[in-house]
């Protein structure tokens, strides 16, 4: 994902926690900026919003 650093907003001095990880800035900066490609280039359901889903039976 290096590659898409600038797209998502990251920043080699804010963003990261050792020169290969992202710290909680941008790993929030890169998981948005995930979410948001999966949602424009797939169509894939929400899970969240359909009854009696996996996710709601963790019992």
């Amino acid at each position: 994902m290096f590659e898409h650093m600038e797209d998502a907003g990251i920043s080699a001095e804010t963003d990261f926690c050792d020169p290969h990880h992202l710290n909680v800035s941008g790993a929030t900066k890169m998981a948005d900026y995930l979410g948001a490609y999966l949602k424009e280039n797939y169509d894939l359901t929400d899970w969240r919003e359909v009854p009696g889903n996996l996710w709601e039976n963790h019992s």
